[in-house]
């Protein structure tokens, strides 16, 4: 993806240089979900080990992943990872899957998001496929409302139960 300009940040390709900062982004991500669900790990190297892990299906040669991030005055302040793949349970097969998304606390509600999902619908559109999904928390009120502003609709509930 070419550097898209959009008000005051930019969406663009992730690069390695970038790594730090999206580690720091995750960290404050973990934190938020620490709230809402309890049993998120508080161990400090899930987000270094996370990151890594999306760098390495970046590069996996049949990968079909994507990773963005949202640049204000050469801060990296957001990102969002994706995977195009296949559900064969599901008619069209082809769905993007976001599997992460995050805007820094201080900056949100001004189009940071919905710019990093603007990327992730043009990379759907480029392979032709129609459908995106993803999961959210179920108490995480604020990105239900952000999704739903943007089309999304409940389609399928993944229940728990912890013995």
């Amino acid at each position: 993806m070419s550097e898209a300009a959009t008000g005051e940040f930019i969406v663009r390709d992730w690069r390695p240089e970038d790594r730090d900062a999206v580690i720091s982004l995750h960290k404050e991500l973990q934190a938020y979900e620490i709230a809402l669900r309890t049993s998120r790990s508080k161990k400090d190297e899930v987000s270094t080990e996370y990151v890594k892990e999306l760098e390495e299906e970046l590069c996996h040669p049949e990968s079909e992943a994507a990773f963005f991030v949202a640049e204000r005055q050469e801060e990296v302040v957001g990102f969002v990872f994706c995977v195009a793949e296949e559900d064969m349970l599901d008619d069209p097969t082809a769905q993007v899957y976001v599997q992460d998304i995050m805007v820094t606390k201080n900056i949100r509600g001004v189009g940071v998001g919905k710019g990093l999902m603007q990327a992730v619908f043009d990379f759907a559109q480029k392979r032709d496929i129609t459908r995106i999904n993803l999961m959210v928390l179920a108490n995480n009120d604020e990105a239900i409302n952000f999704y739903k502003n943007l089309g999304f609709q409940t389609a399928i509930l993944h229940l728990e139960r912890t013995i």
